[in-house]
């Protein structure tokens, strides 16, 4: 899933080496519970639509099972 939210803050703290990514805490929660309330009540009402990512989330994970069953994938990251 993929959501653009935009959200006007007075003074704005960038993070990282190319300055992309938002550092301020305070908006992140706000962003955060917002989200997360509204998306809760989407989904309560529209049960069919739930219904449908989970299908669809589920299959993925049965899709990605069988292929590393198959070619042998190893869940361990380089870092």
């Amino acid at each position: 899933m993929t959501c653009i939210i935009s959200v006007k803050v007075p003074d704005p703290e960038f993070e990282g080496q190319t300055k992309t990514r938002l550092g301020n805490p305070e908006v992140r929660r706000l962003v955060e519970q917002s989200v997360q309330e509204n998306l809760t009540e989407y989904l309560e009402l529209h049960p069919d639509v739930l219904d449908s990512i989970l299908t669809k989330s589920l299959n993925a994970l049965k899709e990605l099972i069988d292929y590393c069953s198959v070619e042998g994938c190893i869940g361990s990251k380089a870092g």
